[in-house]
């Protein structure tokens, strides 16, 4: 998933006050807050803002692993192939 650390920081940067005004954006007294497109933005509890940063970084501990294992397998077949030629 690209680019979903800084998706995931960027809603929580658009759910904190806003400095001109006291109140939240995302408010539950409001109703869903609209942008310039005239599309709604749902509201998000932290629950579910919980529940998206825990599938974030799953993913990419899953990411890391992935490139860790291939650049092992690299390296062991690299070195499996120096020895064949030396000996």
């Amino acid at each position: 998933m690209h680019g979903g650390l800084s998706q995931f920081k960027a809603l929580v940067a658009r759910r904190k006050e806003l400095p001109s005004s006291g109140k939240k954006r995302f408010d539950s007294s409001k109703v869903k807050r609209t942008t310039k497109t005239g599309i709604q933005e749902p509201v998000i509890s932290d629950f579910e803002l919980k529940k998206i940063k825990d599938r974030i970084q799953a993913e990419s501990r899953t990411e890391r692993l992935r490139y860790y294992t291939i650049a092992t397998l690299a390296l062991l077949l690299f070195c499996g192939i120096l020895y064949f030629l030396l000996f």
